[in-house]
């Protein structure tokens, strides 16, 4: 964003860690994180005290919680453009999710989710 601006703004050096977001890779059985911002790590290190960062998660075995958000990635993964997601968490907060399906690999099947975090209430 600061690269466009036509000024030195310095309230826009850190824009694009302001909203939690990752990449993910879905495939049939699992998915995996591949890429996330600061922000988005923080959040599900804060969410889930631990999270598998470089490890794939099979969805039969997934002892992560948030059955909506995973729900939203099969969804996405079998071809639904984007998912909003409204997850209600075991403490009552409600975290607004955005599933975007960005690309499918057409060697290897896997399919490449963007996910941003756009409020928790």
């Amino acid at each position: 964003m600061s690269s466009v601006a036509l000024e030195d703004d310095e309230s826009l050096h850190g824009y694009f860690d302001t909203l939690p977001m990752a990449v993910m890779e879905t495939s049939e059985t699992e998915f995996a994180l591949v890429r996330c911002n600061k922000t988005y790590r923080r959040f599900m290190e804060y969410l889930f005290g631990t999270f598998p960062f470089d490890a794939p998660v099979q969805y039969a075995t997934n002892r992560l919680g948030g059955d909506e958000f995973v729900q939203a990635l099969k969804t996405c993964g079998k071809g639904v453009e984007h998912v909003w997601v409204h997850e209600t968490m075991p403490d009552g907060t409600v975290i607004h999710t955005l599933v975007r399906h960005v690309a499918t690999n057409p060697v290897t099947k896997r399919i490449a989710l963007v996910i941003v975090v756009l409020s928790i209430s």
